[in-house]
């Protein structure tokens, strides 16, 4: 099994990492704010919840090659493809929504036109691995 991490962009780090601590400080501030229980309760747990999920996505972002399989983890959502179907894996740097923290991206195309993008720290080893799987 090979691990790849996502590379993590600094200005994109920054902006999810402020959000965590926008989420948190209004969860505090409604601590003591003058609400009823349940609308108090309610709001401060989506906060943590938000806070805790893009926490989950700064820190859980990789890809693993194992046994012919991609994983593809971005905090509690996965993707798997069998390696067998990737029909190419080229560099991109697309803006689009996808599980990667960096806009060095690779774009894997699979099973009959399906794209999804992945930024792993280290791009030669990722397609290295995903050559040697394909074998």
């Amino acid at each position: 099994m090979q691990v790849f991490e996502s590379k993590r962009d600094m200005w994109l780090w920054l902006i999810l990492g402020f959000s965590v601590l926008v989420d948190l400080g209004a969860a505090v501030a409604l601590l003591s704010a003058d609400l009823p229980p349940l609308s108090r309760t309610i709001s401060v747990a989506v906060l943590l919840a938000t806070a805790a999920l893009i926490l989950w996505i700064m820190y859980g972002t990789r890809y693993l090659v194992d046994q012919g399989v991609l994983t593809i983890y971005c905090g509690p959502f996965r993707k798997r493809l069998r390696v067998s179907e990737i029909e190419s894996v080229e560099p991109t740097r697309s803006p689009l929504s996808s599980p990667a923290l960096s806009l060095d991206r690779l774009r894997i195309t699979y099973a009959g036109g399906k794209k999804i993008m992945v930024s792993p720290e280290d791009p030669d080893r990722f397609r290295n691995a995903i050559g040697q799987a394909q074998r």
